[in-house]
């Protein structure tokens, strides 16, 4: 069995990271800071390459759903309803207990899945005194190779 090794100054995100609504929103950050032309290059390589994945990643939730979901006569998911009967957005029934086993069991996988982005990992000090918050640069510490994630 082949086994394959990671180079460790790559950047290396889950589904996790990205799905993290701090992260996208600190990368957001970046991308409207004034940064010198390589570290604003590499910030919009990053953000292009995650706003691929998390595309892909709504592709594979909405299959990964639908095939553990109550689908309606039109095949839409059925929506959980609260206690007025009105559906609640972002929500959707299970078929039964196996199927919501089995939904959390492969989102579970799915949120650790890593993903190699082709950029060594950056130094903070390229950010220079942008204006970020603790919880930004915690968010984004995957892209930094001297920060601890």
């Amino acid at each position: 069995m082949e086994t394959t090794t990671i180079n460790e100054n790559l950047i290396v995100l889950t589904n996790d990271n990205i799905n993290n609504p701090m992260f996208q929103q600190a990368v957001a950050k970046l991308k409207n800071m004034p940064l010198t032309a390589k570290t604003a290059y590499n910030i919009g390589y990053i953000a292009k390459k995650v706003d691929t994945i998390t595309k892909q990643g709504r592709e594979v939730f909405t299959k990964t759903a639908e095939k553990y979901g109550k689908l309606d006569e039109n095949g839409n998911l059925v929506p959980v309803t609260n206690e007025h009967g009105h559906p609640v957005p972002g929500t959707f029934e299970f078929k039964d207990d196996e199927s919501k086993d089995a939904f959390e069991k492969e989102s579970k996988e799915f949120m650790e899945m890593k993903h190699i982005i082709s950029k060594d990992k950056m130094s903070v000090s390229v950010l220079g005194d942008a204006p970020l918050s603790a919880n930004d640069m915690s968010a984004l510490a995957p892209l930094f190779s001297d920060l601890d994630e």
